[in-house]
């Protein structure tokens, strides 16, 4: 999958403009009621509290729930039916983007460079195990220096390749390393942080 991170990046941004349209569905719904002598306020005060939370992924659960819960009470309302069909969009979902250190430093590096460039707000977990195990542990740019693999016998000469650093170029990126085994506290702790 050397088009990985454009892949992920892809279906973010077509998650992303789908949302984009029910908010505005959404914003036609209350421009509507707000237009009428609507009696139900709750309708109207659970849109605005959506549209508030829209980009906030803190409460967007609870506020899209309750938004769904006013929809189907209110299903007269034009649009109304519409925007349920696309439920699933209420919630600001996090996006996380998965791949293999042979992916990530070598042959999708030049993709996974273009996501991180984007400034999008996407997540991307690499897993590395040092060394191209799908062909049986050749090495790779990911290969610590002086390390023996079934492919390079007499050690590898280079230093390995330094992603994360190479990810902190761009000030918008958030960088953790984690060794699940050695601490997993801390990987959960850089997980839910990212």
């Amino acid at each position: 999958f050397e088009d990985n991170a454009e892949y992920g990046l892809g279906m973010y941004l077509g998650y992303q403009a789908i949302r984009e349209e029910v908010k505005d569905q959404v914003e036609e719904i209350l421009s509507g009621l707000s237009a009428s002598d609507n009696e139900d306020k709750e309708l109207e005060r659970t849109i605005r509290q959506w549209l508030e939370g829209f980009t906030d992924s803190k409460d967007t659960r609870k506020r899209g729930e309750a938004l769904k819960k006013e929809l189907e009470k209110n299903q007269e309302i034009k649009g109304a039916r519409d925007v349920l069909q696309r439920a699933d969009y209420f919630i600001k979902r996090s996006n996380w983007i998965f791949g293999g250190d042979g992916w990530a430093y070598d042959i999708g590096f030049g993709g996974l460079d273009h996501v991180l460039a984007s400034g999008e707000n996407v997540k991307i977990m690499i897993l590395d195990t040092e060394m191209y195990a799908n062909t049986g542990g050749q090495q790779s740019k990911a290969t610590q220096m002086s390390a023996v693999a079934k492919f390079a016998a007499g050690g590898k000469p280079l230093m390995k390749k330094d992603l994360g650093r190479m990810a902190m170029q761009y000030k918008n990126v958030y960088v953790a390393s984690i060794a699940v085994a050695a601490d997993p506290r801390q990987a959960i702790k850089a997980i839910s942080e990212a």
